[in-house]
């Protein structure tokens, strides 16, 4: 009797190790796939900065890039407006401490009508344009192009002097659209900012 329980016993064992074996070859395995697929996606950021001027203004144009994650669309699509930012610094670098010569943010707004099928973007009233449109590419070109933005009289420069323009973009939700309160609880920490991109330059 005693030595029938052991060969049941036996065959259990080895089967009990080989799961735990496997168990701990396989999930390891998938979940470093998982992060290296995550890390595939490339972080929103700033590029193809351009400074101009007049005769008598300076202005820059840049561009967002990787600016709509899967979870920004997500929101979007689920109608919740969305505000972009584009935080602008122009500033003089010293040894100890910068000059900031201007400081100003741009913004972008756009909501996703979903009966309709339609984008609204929205410009910020420097430049006050609402544009209506039913491609989700020319919605986000729209949003992450920026041009001709005014950033200072060239009489406020100083001829030879050297600047440094930092450039971040980020978004956030609507805090007013009541209307969907219960969704934006799930997105209470949700949100982006990219890091500063700079261009020195000698006027």
């Amino acid at each position: 009797m005693e030595s029938e329980k052991k060969n049941i016993l036996q065959p259990l064992c080895i089967f009990t190790c080989l799961v735990c074996l496997l168990s701990v070859l396989i999930f390891p395995q998938q979940t470093l796939c998982n992060d290296i697929q995550a890390d595939k996606g490339l972080a929103p950021h700033i590029t193809d900065i351009s400074i101009v001027n007049d005769n008598t203004m300076l202005y820059v144009n840049f561009r967002l890039v990787d600016g709509f994650p899967a979870e920004v669309v997500d929101a979007l699509k689920s109608g919740i407006p969305l505000t972009f930012l584009y935080d602008i610094v122009l500033e003089v670098p010293g040894t100890f401490m910068n000059t900031t010569v201007v400081s100003r943010t741009v913004k972008r707004k756009i909501k996703y009508d979903t009966i309709k099928g339609e984008y609204m973007v929205s410009f910020d009233p420097i430049n006050h344009r609402v544009i209506m449109v039913n491609n989700e590419k020319d919605a986000i070109r729209l949003i992450s192009t920026v041009n001709h933005i005014p950033l200072t009289a060239l009489s406020s420069l100083t001829r030879n002097e050297i600047y440094r323009l930092k450039i971040r973009a980020g978004v956030e939700k609507e805090e007013s659209s009541i209307a969907f309160t219960g969704i934006l609880n799930i997105f209470s920490s949700w949100g982006y900012k990219t890091d500063w991109h700079e261009v020195v330059f000698n006027y």
